[in-house]
């Protein structure tokens, strides 16, 4: 069984694919700005390279946020898209919860252009949002885990037992849309 695994919340496009919960190809790519002129291109170019189709997948994976605003709406949506169109399950998981999937540490951080999202790992629904200069303070004081390196080859074990969502229900997590986000 194929399935694919989506982010775009950061400053990198990341898509993934594994077969039978093994991941078999990663495309990681930097772009910084304009996610969404080389999305569909990697996503196809993956695909192709391959030898499968969109038909091919059983289950859609996507990071969901919180990060870069365009980044996770685009994903988000094309995440929904595929699942729809093709009538798959679909699963989501936090920025917060990728950098949790292959560390222990108290907090765990997520990086956004202008700060970092911060949760502690026995609450990660309570996300905190911190300029880049209150973070360089905060981290002063509290031990952290910058993942900058997620286990994506762990994310279809991680999602196992977390149940399939409405397409229609996932939505992205911005900065402002977090119901309780503390700004810092």
């Amino acid at each position: 069984m194929w399935s694919m695994f989506i982010d775009t919340h950061y400053k990198n496009i990341v898509i993934a694919l594994y077969k039978d919960d093994n991941i078999m190809d990663i495309v990681n790519k930097e772009v910084k700005k304009d996610h969404s002129v080389f999305i569909m291109p990697l996503l196809e170019e993956l695909l192709n390279k391959n030898k499968i189709t969109v038909h091919d997948l059983k289950e859609i994976y996507v990071c969901k946020g919180p990060g870069s605003f365009t980044g996770i709406r685009l994903c988000v949506t094309i995440a929904k898209t595929l699942a729809y169109t093709l009538n798959v399950p679909i699963k989501s998981l936090t920025s917060i919860e990728l950098a949790s999937i292959d560390n222990n540490d108290s907090y765990l951080v997520v990086h956004e252009n202008n700060g970092v999202f911060i949760a502690k790992r026995d609450t990660m629904d309570k996300i905190k949002y911190y300029s880049n200069s209150a973070y360089q303070e905060f981290k002063t004081t509290h031990k952290v885990f910058e993942n900058l390196n997620p286990a994506y080859e762990k994310i279809p074990n991680y999602l196992k037992n977390k149940p399939a969502e409405n397409p229609h229900s996932v939505k992205p997590l911005y900065i402002k849309g977090i119901s309780g986000l503390d700004a810092n």
